[in-house]
């Protein structure tokens, strides 16, 4: 809060809080909910649109933020409640970068970041200027390294990264290998198909030999056969050094208001198995 910094003159205070609001965040806290090692936050950005944040706390001391890039989502995959919202907007530089400096300003470490929140973060060009915020020694410092972004297959946006961020860590969304299928599931498999995001991703890994996760959302009954994980597996194999790079984290999906007939919760053997 501007009028909590006492060594600033009271007239520059009032002057700040005249033409900025009462604090230094463009975002405004709402609700918070706590855990042994999670506190999830709502806040609220212009426009009067909300947004999560989750702060996550290891035993070796470690603390990671899961942020938003988006108000809700327009690209509508059928098993995320977020899609269901739309896309009311995507976050500015300040509104992605205040979620983790609101935590900083309580005293919280910032070990790592991951674009895991709400929203698609590559398809909001102001995910590229937090990216150039979070490293920057000035502000954040942090390695990108420690930085993580999570994406259904935005292609363009996968080239930048691999251009111009090239140590930032990589999550392709895929929850199914069957190109068919996936488009069901995700309709933006019909503009970005599995196999043209798989060409670029070989590229981002030839040219920066990091690996690239693969996040696999297991959905009881559609996509959680022994025959998709095989084909998963295949899929992997037939890649650029035979997928060495490519890591997979199988998921399980938690029921959503939206969809709650639809897809059950995964089974913690099936997920094992």
């Amino acid at each position: 809060r501007f009028e909590d910094m006492k060594v600033l003159p009271k007239l520059l205070r009032e002057d700040l809080i005249n033409n900025f609001g009462e604090t230094v965040l463009n975002i405004k806290l709402l609700a918070e909910q706590n855990s042994e090692q999670v506190t999830k936050v709502l806040f609220e950005v212009s426009k009067n649109e909300r947004v999560e944040t989750v702060n996550m706390k290891y035993k070796a001391g470690w603390e990671s933020f899961c942020i938003s890039s988006q108000c809700g989502c327009n690209f509508g995959c059928k098993f995320c409640a977020t899609g269901d919202i739309g896309l009311k907007k995507n976050l500015t530089v300040d509104e992605i970068t205040d979620q983790v400096l609101y935590f900083h300003l309580l005293g919280h470490k910032i070990d790592s970041i991951s674009f895991m929140g709400m929203g698609e973060a590559l398809a909001n060009r102001q995910v590229f200027d937090a990216l150039d915020s979070f490293t920057d020694p000035n502000l954040f410092a942090l390695s990108p390294r420690r930085l993580s972004i999570s994406t259904i297959g935005i292609i363009p946006s996968i080239k930048k990264i691999t251009q111009e961020y090239p140590q930032v860590n990589l999550t392709f969304s895929l929850h199914s290998p069957y190109s068919e299928e996936r488009s069901k599931l995700m309709p933006i498999n019909d503009r970005y198909p599995i196999d043209e995001v798989m060409n670029i991703l070989d590229e981002h890994i030839r040219l920066t030999s990091r690996k690239v996760y693969i996040a696999y959302i297991m959905l009881p009954g559609v996509n959680d056969s022994l025959e998709h994980a095989n084909e998963v597996v295949s899929l992997l194999k037939s890649r650029y050094k035979s997928g060495k790079l490519y890591h997979v984290n199988l998921i399980r999906y938690n029921p959503t208001i939206s969809a709650p007939e639809m897809y059950g919760e995964a089974n913690e053997g099936q997920v094992e198995a």
